[in-house]
């Protein structure tokens, strides 16, 4: 008999009820020591949850409408005002779902040998829902990666399917496949039973052979760049000891001056020489543009000009967010690697892009519309992640292991080891402020286990620091 470890239902399944469970089946694999399951189960776990909140919604929805949804005429006329019904009926589907005595449950623990994970909502299975159900398995079946999905139009009724093909790409990655997950129902409801024997193992992800060759391909940091980068090093050594060096190199010094005088920084007056921005900046904020501006130009060197410069405006931005991040939580010991890392956080997308292009932005629009993280959708690309991309060129080019940290982890902070945690989490919470001066993601997808990072201030003084962070920022943008 299974053995409980989590349990609890709810009329709808939101945000909150979605961090409430991602929560516990941490806790819960961290004790049966399968935390390396987590990636895939926590995408799994909540696509059930979704997909038995939708049933119950679809439920809902054809009562207001006055629909029989046993008619398959009807049924159809129903699903064709669904999508918008949600969007723009809640209150009245919520009195639907609550006279109805909606209930949708989560439930999960160990048998002898396995976890089990089961998702509950008691509206039974419709005959045409259980054959569409068996008609996005075997469409399931037929795909290795993501990018193979998203290059092909699917049937967009009950969905399109995307979410259960994703679950299935997830199940793979365990060493598994669609026979671990059941669906079930009676006159009580429909029950979803994945079942995840000892032997599956989250696969170790690496970089596809492509990615790899493409970062052969980029050059090493210049030798007089890098002996630039030794002289700051030396605490005895001053700027009068490199500047022979840059003036060498016109364009790395006209680099230098145009990203001294960029929005990064917001000075008052331009800057004219290296000496004057040396002195307004100091030789550390030197040395980071420096490692920042040299990586900008191997780049471009290699790859699509307007690409880097895109990617370099998100980049400039997001380290302007972290310097004020910096300040807010008193990590000023910090503020170098955080500068840099911040810079450099999305260079792998280069080479993502360069190897299939539009990638990156193709699957990040589609994360931000399903609320899903891009790092967890990435692992299904069969090693074109760009976190990954750019920590390997990062490693390459000798960048400290912070650095290397921050790059890999922006999007899954709370990975990072102890002693660069702080750092990424800077990084994370930039990118984040970035999407949300767009209005790209909202405040609840922020996870509040990155604030805690930061106890200096409760999450309420956060979020009023973050609304002034922003404000600052459209003020300078005017």
């Amino acid at each position: 008999m299974a053995k409980t470890r989590y349990s609890d239902e709810w009329l709808t399944f939101q945000h909150t009820e979605r961090l409430q469970i991602s929560q516990a089946l941490e806790d819960f694999l961290m004790d049966e020591g399968r935390y390396d399951c987590f990636t895939s189960l926590n995408y799994i776990v909540a696509e059930l949850a979704g997909n038995a909140d939708k049933a119950n919604l679809k439920r809902a929805h054809f009562a207001v409408q006055g629909l029989n949804q046993a008619d398959p005429a009807q049924y159809e006329k129903g699903m064709a005002g669904f999508k918008q019904a949600v969007s723009s009926e809640g209150p009245s589907l919520v009195k639907a779902l609550t006279q109805r005595k909606a209930v949708l449950r989560v439930w999960f623990g160990r048998d002898e040998k396995n976890l089990v994970f089961t998702v509950f909502n008691n509206a039974p299975l419709l005959p045409i829902e259980a054959q569409r159900y068996r008609e996005k398995i075997e469409l399931a079946r037929r795909y290795q990666t993501i990018q193979e999905v998203l290059g092909v139009e699917l049937d967009q009724s009950e969905g399109g399917g995307l979410g259960l093909i994703i679950t299935i790409l997830m199940l793979r990655k365990l060493g598994l496949d669609e026979d671990q997950l059941t669906l079930t129902s009676d006159d009580q409801g429909t029950t979803a039973t994945l079942v995840i024997p000892p032997q599956a193992e989250a696969t170790v992800e690496t970089l596809a052979e492509a990615a790899v060759a493409a970062i052969d391909r980029i050059p090493q940091f210049p030798d007089h760049v890098m002996q630039v980068l030794q002289i700051l090093d030396d605490p005895t050594k001053s700027f009068v000891h490199i500047s022979p060096i840059v003036r060498k190199d016109p364009n790395l010094l006209a680099s230098l001056l145009k990203a001294a005088n960029s929005s990064m920084y917001n000075l008052s007056r331009k800057v004219e020489t290296i000496e004057e921005a040396v002195r307004i900046l100091g030789l550390p904020a030197i040395q980071d543009l420096l490692l920042a501006v040299t990586a900008e130009r191997l780049l471009i060197n290699d790859f699509h000009v307007p690409a880097v410069k895109v990617l370099m405006e998100h980049a400039i931005e997001v380290a302007w967010y972290c310097r004020e991040l910096t300040k807010a939580a008193k990590l000023s010991n910090l503020s170098g690697a955080i500068f840099l890392g911040a810079m450099l956080h999305d260079f792998g997308e280069i080479i993502v892009n360069s190897l299939v292009p539009g990638l990156t932005e193709t699957l990040g629009a589609l994360c931000l519309a399903r609320g899903w993280n891009t790092f967890r959708t990435e692992v299904l690309t069969n090693g074109l992640n760009h976190s990954l991309a750019g920590a390997e060129l990062a490693r390459k080019w000798k960048f400290p292991d912070r650095i290397v940290e921050i790059i890999q982890y922006h999007h899954l902070p709370l990975e990072a080891s102890r002693s660069s945690r702080d750092a990424v989490c800077v990084v994370s919470l930039g990118d984040f402020l970035w999407h949300r001066a767009r209005n790209q993601i909202s405040w609840d997808d922020l996870n509040p286990a990155v604030l805690e990072q930061f106890p200096q201030k409760s999450p309420e003084e956060w979020r009023e620091a973050f609304q002034t962070i922003l404000a600052k920022k459209k003020i300078l943008k005017t």
